[in-house]
């Protein structure tokens, strides 16, 4: 089966863990063994990225890295997963019943969950109390291989159908004001992307849905084009500091400051490099001051 190949300084910018403390894993605790290219590169897999952050997790936990290298690959599981459950406490039983619908890749009962759920309590606390959980554990049980990408995606189509459905039904009358949402070229997290359409839809705005992976150029012709009041991006993918100001250069070349509205987790992890004029989404509180104004 293919699997993903990661270098040693992808592996850092997703997990957080330094390159230098990974080859010590690696040389001096022989916890990895990365493949290297022909020019003596290391090339490590997707199940070496679990491993590594399984590895961490239990480092951070206070087990002396000496005795996580005398466990065997089970039971390094075994103990991540016994730990991952000790902290979980009470898993709502939303949350629950969603996640078991995942791991059995029914898309029907996951649409019922969202469906309930929606009907009770709106977009704004399924999307808090129910998706953002769930988003948490899927990406723990993915590093416990408990389930694999594939879980993964039908999940997220079967989120990002319901999101467009509800959105699609919004008849709130237009208030005169117009928004571009788009993902740049190398991003392709969009479903907070279509919780704020859903949301600016309430409000009445006109939104004009660009997607994932649009090329600059592309941007910055609907942009001229339309010449809307805001626009929203969001970045996620782990990226060095010189590739963030990079993009927001380019961002900024086009849009000005006041009209330019960022998300993701990268504007937390770079927020000194983002000129304070320009507005961030941290959270849906965030957002419901910057677009009540």
């Amino acid at each position: 089966m293919h699997q993903n190949i990661y270098l040693i300084k992808d592996l850092e910018n997703l997990t957080g863990i330094k390159a230098h403390t990974i080859r010590i894993w690696e040389l001096r605790h022989k916890l990895l063994k990365p493949l290297r290219t022909n020019t003596n590169i290391r090339q490590y897999s997707e199940s070496d990225l679990k491993k590594i952050l399984n590895i961490n997790l239990l480092y951070s936990d206070g087990i002396k890295i000496s005795k996580i290298a005398s466990l065997s690959d089970a039971d390094i599981i075994d103990k991540a997963t016994e730990l991952i459950e000790s902290k979980s406490g009470d898993t709502p039983v939303d949350v629950k019943i969603l996640t078991d619908a995942i791991l059995e890749m029914n898309s029907d009962k996951m649409r019922k969950v969202l469906d309930d759920v929606y009907k009770e309590k709106g977009i704004v606390q399924l999307y808090q109390e129910v998706v953002v959980p769930v988003l948490v554990k899927i990406g723990e049980l993915w590093q416990l291989n408990t389930l694999n990408i594939a879980h993964e995606h039908i999940f997220s189509n079967v989120l990002r159908e319901f999101i467009i459905t509800l959105s699609n039904g919004v008849s709130t009358s237009r208030i005169g004001k117009k928004v571009i949402l788009f993902l740049p070229a190398d991003e392709q997290h969009e479903l907070p992307l279509l919780l704020y359409q859903y949301l600016l839809r309430e409000k009445g705005w006109e939104c004009i849905y660009l997607g994932q992976k649009v090329p600059f150029v592309d941007f910055e012709k609907s942009y001229y084009k339309f010449n809307p009041d805001m626009v929203i991006t969001s970045m996620i993918k782990s990226t060095s500091e010189k590739q963030f100001t990079s993009t927001l250069e380019k961002f900024l070349s086009a849009v000005p400051h006041d009209k330019l509205c960022l998300s993701g987790s990268n504007t937390v992890t770079y927020f000194d490099k983002i000129p304070k004029t320009v507005s961030t989404i941290h959270s849906l509180n965030d957002f419901e001051q910057i677009f009540s104004k």
